[in-house]
C-alpha cells in the first residue's frame, strides 16, 4: 500500500500521454472555431441595429452566465435526442452521418460557442479600442468600410485583445476537462477510467486504516459502534463532496495554480465550488459540535483526513471566509497542535505559497 512507481510509469503516465493529443485537438479545433464566430458576435454586438446587438447580447449573456458544464449536458443529451429522432428515407440521421453518435464533436461544438461567447465580447471591446485616427486613414486612402475593418479595425483589434485571448485559451484548455463527462476519454477521462479500472485512489484510506492496525496506540477507529458511524460518515463528506467539490478546485485555484504552476485563477471555478463548500463547512460544523474530535475525546480516522486539507484551505481567502465563526477553528488548532501533525508538513515551497 505504498506508492507504486512501477504502476505509475508503466500503467498510468503511457495513458495519459496517449491522451494529451486529444485535449489538444479539443483546444485548437474549438479555439478557432470559436474565434471565428467570435467575429460576427462582435461586429452584431456594436451594430446599432437592434435586430443584430440583442440576439449578440442575449447570446454572450447565455455564454458567460450558464456553467459550462450543463452547456455541454444540453447539447450532447438535447442534440443527441433530437438528432436520434430524425430520418432520412429509410435511414436514421445518425447512420447518414456516424459522427453524430460520437461525444466528441458535441464537445466541440460546445466548447466552440462557449468561446464564441467569451471571445466576442472582448472582440467588441478591442474594435472600440482601435484609435479613431487609423480609420479615419484609411478613409482618407478612399478604402470601403469592409477593407477598411479588414485591413485596419480587425488586425488592430486581435492585437489589442491578444494578451485577454492568450488567457481565455488557457481557460479552455483547462475546460477541456469537461468533455470526460460526454465520454470523451481526454487526459481527465483516462485518468477517471484508471481509477475504475485499478481503484488506486482509495489506497490513502486504505493505508490510514492499515497504520490504525499496526499501531494501535492510540487506536484510529473508534470501538464503539455509533462513533465508528459518524466516522464513516464524515469520511464519506470528505470524499464524496469536501474535497473534489469544494477544497481541490479553490485551493488549486488560489494557491497551487497561480502560485506554484503560474497558471491563472479560475474564479468562474472557485465561485461555483463555494455553495458546496458553504454546505460542506456548515455540515463538518454541525457533525462536530461541542466535540474535541469528531468522534469525541480521541482522534479518529475522519480527523486525519480533514485536517490536512483544512490546514491549507484556511490559508486561502475563501477557506478563512467559510471556517470562520465555526467550530471547526479550535478544532484545527487542535490538530495543529499535535506532534504528528507539526512532523509532517507540507513542503515548503507549498507552504511559502499559501
Amino acid at each position: 500500500m505504498t506508492f507504486d512507481l512501477v504502476f505509475m510509469l508503466r500503467d498510468v503516465l503511457p495513458k495519459l500521454i496517449l491522451a494529451i493529443p486529444l485535449s489538444l485537438f479539443l483546444v485548437a479545433s474549438s479555439g478557432v472555431i470559436g474565434n471565428i464566430l467570435a467575429v460576427p458576435v462582435a461586429l452584431a454586438r456594436i451594430s446599432h441595429n437592434p435586430l443584430l446587438w440583442m440576439p449578440a447580447y442575449g447570446f454572450i449573456l447565455l455564454m458567460r452566465g450558464t456553467p459550462l458544464l450543463i452547456q455541454i449536458y444540453l447539447i450532447y443529451y438535447g442534440l443527441g435526442q433530437v438528432f436520434g429522432g430524425i430520418t432520412i428515407g429509410d435511414q436514421r440521421l445518425m447512420q447518414v452521418l456516424p459522427f453524430l453518435k460520437y461525444g466528441l464533436w458535441y464537445a466541440v461544438f460546445a466548447l466552440a460557442i462557449n468561446t464564441a461567447g467569451y471571445s466576442g465580447e472582448i472582440l467588441r471591446g478591442a474594435i472600440l479600442a482601435v484609435p479613431h485616427g487609423e480609420i479615419e486613414a484609411g478613409k482618407a486612402f478612399g478604402m470601403s468600410k469592409w477593407k477598411i475593418f479588414r485591413r485596419i479595425t480587425l488586425p488592430r483589434a486581435v492585437r489589442i485583445c491578444l494578451p485577454a485571448m492568450s488567457t481565455e485559451t488557457i481557460l479552455l484548455l483547462k475546460a477541456t476537462s469537461l468533455a470526460s463527462t460526454v465520454t470523451v476519454y481526454e487526459v481527465l477521462g483516462t485518468a477517471q477510467f484508471i481509477r475504475q479500472q485499478s481503484f488506486r485512489v482509495y489506497e490513502t484510506q486504505a493505508i490510514i486504516r492499515y497504520l490504525d492496525e499496526i499501531y494501535i496506540h492510540p487506536p484510529l477507529t473508534p470501538g464503539n459502534p455509533k462513533d465508528r458511524t459518524r466516522m464513516n460518515q464524515v469520511i464519506g463528506i470528505i470524499e464524496w463532496y469536501f474535497f473534489p467539490k469544494a477544497a481541490a478546485p479553490i485551493a488549486f485555484n488560489r494557491i497551487i495554480g497561480p502560485r506554484l504552476l503560474g497558471l491563472p485563477s479560475n474564479e468562474e471555478a472557485i465561485a461555483e465550488a463555494m455553495p458546496m463548500a458553504r454546505t460542506a463547512f456548515a455540515e463538518l460544523d454541525h457533525l462536530l459540535g461541542d466535540k474535541p474530535y469528531f468522534t469525541g475525546e480521541t482522534i479518529s480516522v475522519a480527523d486525519i483526513m480533514l485536517g490536512a486539507q483544512l490546514d491549507l484551505l484556511s490559508t486561502t481567502p475563501e477557506g478563512a471566509e467559510l471556517i470562520a465563526g465555526t467550530r471547526l477553528v479550535p478544532w484545527l488548532e487542535r490538530m495543529r497542535a499535535r506532534p504528528s501533525f507539526l512532523a509532517t508538513q507540507p513542503p515548503e515551497a507549498l507552504r511559502r505559497a499559501a
